[in-house]
Formats: structure tokens, C-alpha cells, sequence
């Protein structure tokens, strides 16, 4: 055995070492055991948030923005994704109530549809 090979052997042999052996041990069982986990997880994400209106038409009066008759000072579409993001398939029976998207309160939803 070379001088370095012995020199290895008498450091990693000291108690100390076995010890961060055995954490790192532990860290990656846990890792590897939380990769396996089953999970469900619903996760969003915005794809596009276009105003209808730029901030001058809409000052200036230059331009008006109805829905149904209705008008709308600051206009937005907005394209969400919704995805699985966890390790499960999510199922219908998962859901105990409706599934409900929630918007600060100033906001107003004028229509909405699953594409």
C-alpha cells in the first residue's frame, strides 16, 4: 500500500468521519425517500396577461371598452395554465367542493373558459 492509500485509511478510520458518514447516509436515504413520495400537487401558471386598453386611450377617453353593455375601465386577458405538478394523477374525487380560481378584490371576472 502507498503512503497516501495508508494515510486515507487512518483519517477516514477516525470517528469524526464515520459519524458525517452516517449523516450523509441519512441525508441521502431521506432525499431518495422523498423523491419516491407520492404527492398532489396543483400548480398555475400565466401565460399571457394582455391589457385591452393602453393607460393613454383609456385616460384620455379616447377609446371606450364594453362587455355586454357593460364598461370596463381596465381591461385585461389573461391565459392561465393549471397543472398536475405532483407525482399522482388527480382525480375528480380529490375535490370535496367545486374547483375555484380567486382574484384580489378588485378584480371582476367578465367571463371565463376551459380551452
Amino acid at each position: 500500500m502507498s503512503q497516501i492509500t495508508k494515510l486515507l485509511l487512518v483519517i477516514l478510520s477516525h470517528p469524526a468521519w464515520q459519524s458525517i458518514g452516517a449523516l450523509l447516509g441519512i441525508l441521502v436515504a431521506f432525499y431518495i425517500y422523498s423523491l419516491q413520495r407520492t404527492k398532489k400537487s396543483l400548480s398555475y401558471e400565466i401565460l399571457s396577461e394582455v391589457a385591452l386598453l393602453s393607460d393613454n386611450e383609456a385616460l384620455k377617453g379616447e377609446l371606450e371598452l364594453l362587455f355586454q353593455g357593460r364598461p370596463i375601465k381596465n381591461g385585461y386577458l389573461v391565459t392561465l395554465k393549471i397543472m398536475n405538478d405532483g407525482k399522482e394523477p388527480i382525480t375528480p374525487n380529490d375535490f370535496t367542493d367545486d374547483f375555484l380560481i380567486t382574484f384580489s378584490d378588485i378584480a371582476t371576472i367578465f367571463s371565463a373558459e376551459i380551452i
